[in-house]
């Protein structure tokens, strides 16, 4: 049987996770970026890097204010994650890996915009639309490599 609290994540916390999250995605370019990779893709890698400390930034310093909203259900940031980085990595294997670490990020932001209302919801929604513009960057490169 479940614990339904398991079931709950208050707003503050998941986006304490969802820093974590960020922060670990920039990581995943950085170590991407010590890989020889072709100008077009290491300059992407550069700026997604970017984008996701950004992100992670931004994350930080929303004010959730007096909202002590609950997402049920919350999404679950690590379990499905795809696989980490790994040393000796082909740029084409490193460009598909990252193509499913953004849109599992998409739809993480995604469920859980559906699951709340209000400035929240268009806070993740919008950050669900940068992931998917993420992946689309990288879809782009993926047919050279």
């Amino acid at each position: 049987m479940t614990n339904s609290k398991d079931n709950f994540l208050s707003i503050a916390d998941f986006l304490k996770l969802a820093v974590e999250f960020e922060e670990d995605s920039a990581l995943f370019y950085r170590k991407m970026l010590t890989s020889n990779l072709a100008k077009p893709v290491k300059a992407l890698a550069e700026l997604l890097e970017k984008q996701e400390e950004a992100h992670a930034k931004v994350l930080r310093e929303y004010e959730i204010g007096e909202n002590r909203a609950f997402l049920q259900f919350p999404p679950d940031f690590k379990l499905s994650m795809p696989e980490e980085y790994k040393e000796g990595m082909s740029v084409s294997e490193l460009i598909i890996l990252a193509i499913a670490r953004e849109e599992y990020a998409r739809s993480m932001y995604s469920n859980a915009a559906a699951s709340v209302s209000g400035s929240f919801k268009d806070f993740i929604g919008g950050l669900a639309l940068f992931e998917a513009e993420h992946a689309q960057k990288l879809r782009s490169l993926r047919d050279y490599y």
